[in-house]
């Protein structure tokens, strides 16, 4: 199969590349989206690689540890949809990376882009506008004809395909599209992937003290 590494890449320099002290001044702003296990919390913007971004956090809505497991879920579906439709670069979210406070092991949320700049942009699920998105159905069977991967249709077609302003974006993953046969441990970019996470490469620890650090633990108490 083909494997890219191209994204995966993309975030660990991501992550590299945020101020912590920035980040941390930033207080956790409105509601923009909210789903089953994640709501998503508008930051404000940041300097990630560069540029200039609005970015969120997709907090767990149950406190759970959850946000390593989920990152390295919508980490591995990506890196299969550009491996195999490498055209779809600017549809997915820029980049990843895992929240973390200061004193605490486990990452709490996961920061990335904010497509809506805060709500400021409409967004609508294609599942919900008008059915199955073409992009949607063309990646449902790119990703059916990778070996050793099972892949739900539906949940390609109504969980990952959104308008948001003009522009058709891939942003949600939940629950996720695509699971290797036999878990994580069949591939080796998920493998790496897993590694990345659980040595800390992807994660921006704050400070409790700081304004995020405060907003962030009263929303997971």
């Amino acid at each position: 199969m083909i494997v890219s590494e191209s994204y995966i890449d993309r975030c660990v320099a991501a992550t590299d590349s945020i101020d912590i002290d920035e980040l941390n001044q930033l207080p956790i702003g409105r509601e923009v989206g909210r789903g089953n296990l994640f709501s998503m919390r508008y930051l404000g913007e940041l300097s990630v690689l560069g540029e200039r971004l609005h970015c969120g956090l997709k907090i767990p809505n149950h406190g759970s540890d959850f946000a390593s497991l989920r990152i390295q879920q919508e980490l591995e579906a990506v890196d299969l949809l550009l491996s195999y439709m490498p055209e779809h670069s600017t549809t997915v979210p820029k980049f990843m990376a895992l929240m973390a406070i200061e004193g605490h092991e486990i990452p709490v949320a996961i920061l990335t882009e904010d497509a809506t700049e805060g709500r400021k942009l409409p967004i609508m699920g294609l599942g919900s506008l008008m059915g199955r998105s073409e992009r949607a159905r063309a990646i449902s069977k790119a990703f059916k004809r990778v070996d050793n991967t099972l892949v739900d249709g539906s949940t390609i077609d109504h969980s990952l395909a959104f308008m948001v302003g003009e522009e058709e974006r891939f942003l949600d993953f939940t629950p996720p599209p695509v699971m290797r046969t036999g878990g994580f441990s069949d591939n080796i970019a998920a493998d790496r992937i897993h590694d990345l996470v659980y040595d800390g490469n992807l994660t921006l620890t704050i400070s409790t003290e700081s304004p995020l650090g405060r907003s962030l633990a009263i929303s997971n108490a």
